[in-house]
């Protein structure tokens, strides 16, 4: 049992001690995007985190699942491929883990190196490309996709956060440079970068071959009319043919082939019964996609699913992956059979609220009083200026910190950016949530607010994301500044590009 904010401490613990690559599973998508986004914080040794998504789309589905979480996937795949002796973190989800995916041989050698000064024959770049998944498009945005422009060439590898162009003069890499995928603006010089794949179904000679085949063999010869098969047989990708990618190589893996055999394996809170809902809905989408086949679907090209077991692991196939190896089940609440982490919840000032009194003077006495090093975890930059200024006022001297390495040298009250929910105690150092200190913060649903609400909402936005504007449009917020026209009072309103 581990304190849930603690999680990610707990997972670079073990890594650390072990020297080995720690595989940690959580339920769904959105509790791997909070631990993802506070681990940063806590690892301040620079363990290689890699995020393992599943497909975001359902199973037996007429869509493909995002490019960005396929490129994402191979990405994440490609890598533990050509560095298997190096520890790593995997944070992965019950739905990623009981999905199959492409063969390690597949991925093996498909890496390609471009570097400033090389010469290329643009053509075989070309061939490249497409054979390891890339979508040729006019303008690129999103990862996985290429654009050709004369001697100017896009390219969005899936291991970057920006896109490449490269500057062709003749057969010669002139230069190389990132850009901005909204202004298309170039960035910043880059000296080489990496590709690889990014779609998981590889369209070639080879994979067309072996999809004809085996569709015909397991749906008769009437299913060479299908839409899927006539596009494939063209090595033309069709919307949702993922899904049929067992039909593509002569066997699949599974995020367990790629992963050395001695790795820690854990499931957070609530993972197994995630897991068991995930088989549950794979049985039943394709019980589903039977019963249609049967009554027939007018105007609707046929969906002829495969079985379940050629996609994803079952309860038995998963328990022989996990037959030997080194498995421990993650709870935030204390087990009797279980080891307890010596993590405590930090202090609340919730009575302190209900009594109308002031959180300061208490967190105050509280400081007094306690003898580790405290902190205290805010939502974002704008939350974390607000109560620097709060404590300030209270008389605290405060000290910001940008990682766990950092809280040793706090003097007086430590803050940092850090969207936990509830903060934890440990034997040298208390980290106190923003939700402990101010209580859970609510947003009014009315489409118009007061300026002092409008205000308050700010804090939660960060400098330099994206925002939708309901007339404007796309932006990118600046901040807040006093803007005083014609001696009126003054209104703050100035934010994105």
């Amino acid at each position: 049992a581990v304190h849930e904010s603690y999680t990610p401490q707990m997972i670079l613990d073990i890594c650390t001690d072990t020297n080995k690559t720690v595989v940690f599973v959580v339920p769904n998508d959105q509790d791997l995007g909070n631990l993802e986004r506070i681990f940063p914080f806590f690892n301040h040794t620079n363990i290689p985190v890699l995020r393992f998504d599943g497909w975001d789309c359902l199973p037996y589905d007429r869509v493909s699942p995002a490019p960005h979480i396929v490129a994402g996937r191979c990405n994440v795949l490609s890598q533990l491929l050509a560095h298997k002796n190096r520890p790593c973190i995997i944070l992965t989800t019950a739905n990623a883990i009981t999905q199959r995916t492409l063969p390690r041989h597949i991925l093996k050698g498909r890496v390609m190196s471009v570097k400033t000064g090389d010469v290329v024959d643009v053509s075989e770049l070309h061939l490249f490309l497409v054979n390891t998944g890339f979508r040729h498009t006019q303008t690129v945005r999103e990862k996985g996709e290429f654009s050709t422009r004369g001697g100017i060439i896009d390219i969005f590898p899936s291991q970057y956060d920006t896109p490449m162009r490269i500057d062709m003069f003749g057969d010669e890499i002139d230069s190389i440079r990132s850009f901005d995928v909204m202004t298309q603006k170039s960035l910043q010089s880059v000296d080489k970068f990496i590709m690889c794949p990014v779609s998981e179904v590889m369209l070639n000679d080879d994979t067309v071959a072996s999809f004809r085949q085996k569709y015909r063999a397991l749906f008769g010869q009437s299913a060479t009319k299908d839409d899927l098969y006539n596009s494939i047989s063209m090595a033309t990708p069709y919307q949702g043919y993922e899904h049929w990618l067992s039909l593509f190589y002569d066997s699949l893996e599974t995020l367990f082939e790629y992963i050395p055999v001695d790795s820690p394996i854990i499931f957070g809170n609530d993972t197994q019964t995630s897991i068991s809902n995930r088989l549950t809905d794979i049985s039943d989408y394709y019980a589903t996609r039977l019963q249609d086949m049967d009554t027939g679907d007018l105007g609707v090209s046929p969906y002829r699913a495969i079985a379940p077991d050629d996609m994803y692991l079952n309860t038995d196939a998963l328990q022989r992956y996990l037959h030997n190896r080194t498995v421990a089940w993650c709870h935030y609440s204390p087990t009797p059979d279980g080891e307890n982490l010596p993590i405590t919840a930090s202090v609340d000032f919730t009575a302190t609220r209900v009594q109308n009194e002031s959180v300061w003077d208490a967190l105050k006495q509280y400081f007094i009083k306690n003898n580790k090093k405290t902190l205290i975890a805010c939502d974002s930059v704008g939350e974390m200026e607000r109560i620097r200024n709060l404590l300030l006022d209270t008389g605290f001297q405060v000290t910001e910190v940008a990682n766990v390495n950092e809280i040793g040298a706090i003097r007086g009250m430590g803050i940092c950016v850090l969207r936990i929910g509830a903060g934890f105690d440990t034997d040298t150092y208390s980290l106190i949530g923003q939700y402990n200190l101010l209580g859970q913060k609510t947003i009014a649903q009315t489409r118009r607010k007061k300026s002092a609400q409008f205000i308050m909402d700010t804090g939660t936005i960060e400098v330099g994301e994206l925002l939708v504007h309901h007339t404007a449009g796309i932006g990118r917020y600046e901040g807040l500044e006093i803007l005083t026209i014609n001696d009126a009072p003054p209104r703050l309103f100035k934010g994105g590009v």
